[in-house]
C-alpha cells in the first residue's frame, strides 16, 4: 500500500517525505489475556488506579509498571524499525515506547519539528476510555533532550502528534499537563486521530495566539454505528488529511478529505470544509 503511495509523492516532488506514527489503541498487545494478571497489570487495567503508582511509573524506568508497557508494544516498536519509509530520519526517543522528537530539514534552510507522544499506554483493555487516559510533561521533556522549549526554538515549526486528543485524558492531563506540554502557539498544531472523523478546531482567548487541533480521520476503517431501530451496522469511514503551512507567516490550511458512498457500490473522495 505505502510503495504505490511513494511513487505518487516522487511525481509531486515529495520522493523523501518520511513517514512516523505514534501508537494507538490497536497497535498494542493487551496483559493478562487468558491468565490471572500480575499485581502491576492490575493497577494499570483499572486507569482509575494509576494515580496510586503514578510517580514510580514515570520515576522508574526499569520497574514492574513500565515493563508491562513495554512489552504491551514490542510488536508496535519492531514494525517501526522495519518500515523502510522512516530508515531516512533518526528520531530522538523519550519515556514511552512510541515516543520520539524528529527535526526535519526542509527547503531554504527550514526546520520542522514533530513532537509525537504515547497517549495509548493505560488503553490496555476493551471498554470505554474518555477522560480516563493519561500523560506526562516529562514524555515531551525526555524526547526533547530535557529542554522542551529549547527544542521549540531550534525550529521555525513545530507539531504535536498523539493517538488520542484532550477530551481521552483524565482531569490531569487535561487540565493540568496539557497546557504545560502545549500551551497556545507553542505547536502550529495539535494532530490526533482515535475518533474515525475530520474535526478541526482553533481556539484563541483574550486576543491571544490561537490553539489549533485537528483531529483526522483514519485512511481505512469500519466503525460500528447505532441505527434508528437500535440495532448496529458497519459504516465506512476512510480518509487522509494534508496541511500546507507557511513559517513565515504562522498560517496554514488544512485540506481534510473523506471517502463517501457512490452510486454504483462504488465509493468517491470528497474533499471535506477546512
Amino acid at each position: 500500500m505505502l510503495g504505490p503511495l511513494w511513487e505518487k509523492l516522487a511525481e509531486l516532488g515529495s520522493g523523501d517525505a518520511v513517514l512516523q506514527a505514534v501508537p494507538g489503541n490497536h497497535d498494542l498487545v493487551r496483559p493478562a489475556i487468558g491468565r490471572t494478571p500480575s499485581a502491576a497489570e492490575k493497577f494499570l487495567l483499572k486507569p482509575e488506579l494509576f494515580a496510586n503508582v503514578a510517580d514510580e511509573f514515570w520515576s522508574e524506568p526499569n520497574g514492574e509498571y513500565r515493563a508491562v508497557v513495554n512489552i504491551a508494544f514490542e510488536n508496535f516498536l519492531r514494525r517501526r524499525e522495519d518500515n523502510e519509509f522512516a530508515r531516512r530520519v533518526f528520531p530522538a526517543e523519550g519515556l514511552l515506547p512510541g515516543d520520539f522528537a524528529l527535526s526535519l530539514e526542509l527547503a531554504e534552510e527550514r526546520r520542522v519539528g514533530v513532537l509525537g507522544l504515547n497517549t495509548t499506554f493505560l488503553q490496555l483493555a476493551g471498554g470505554d476510555y474518555t477522560g480516563k487516559l493519561a500523560w506526562d510533561l516529562r514524555q515531551a521533556t525526555t524526547a526533547c533532550g530535557g529542554d522542551l522549549p529549547a527544542w521549540i526554538a531550534e525550529h521555525d515549526v513545530c507539531l504535536l502528534l498523539t493517538h488520542q486528543g484532550p477530551e481521552w485524558l483524565d482531569d490531569r492531563g487535561r487540565d493540568e499537563v496539557y497546557p504545560e506540554i502545549n500551551p497556545a502557539g507553542r505547536f502550529a498544531v495539535h494532530l490526533f486521530g482515535h475518533m474515525h472523523e475530520n474535526v478541526v478546531r482553533s481556539t484563541s482567548t483574550g486576543g491571544g495566539k490561537p490553539l489549533r487541533q485537528w483531529q483526522g480521520n483514519s485512511l481505512f476503517s469500519m466503525e460500528p454505528i447505532e441505527t434508528p431501530s437500535g440495532g448496529k451496522q458497519i459504516e465506512r469511514r476512510d480518509g487522509s488529511n494534508s496541511r500546507r503551512h507557511r513559517p513565515s507567516c504562522g498560517t496554514g490550511r488544512d485540506h481534510p478529505s473523506n471517502a463517501r458512498a457512490a452510486v454504483g457500490n462504488s465509493s468517491r473522495i470528497i474533499r471535506a470544509a477546512g
